[in-house]
């Protein structure tokens, strides 16, 4: 699983992974030691984006683990769509 490398994080005990562009298949063998941890999710809010969302969300829930989709605060700003 691809990590991203971030100092920060990693001081303070957060681990990233890498899982876009349909790159789902690694969180299939997630270990169990993982999933006590609170796991949040960030994505693109586009189709594309929502939609891998969705499959991600559907592999955690077949290991009986929800996922926090870390959402746009209200104040954002909104963009037409073209």
């Amino acid at each position: 699983m691809d990590r991203l490398k971030v100092p920060v994080e990693y001081k303070n005990n957060i681990e990233l992974w890498y899982v876009g562009g349909n790159n789902t298949k690694p969180l299939l063998d997630i270990s169990a030691d993982k999933l006590n941890l609170p796991i949040y999710y960030f994505c693109d809010w586009d189709y594309n984006g929502l939609d891998i969302y969705c499959q991600v969300r559907n592999i955690f829930n077949a290991k009986g683990k929800e996922i926090i989709i870390i959402e746009p605060p209200e104040n954002s700003k909104n963009y037409p769509l073209r």
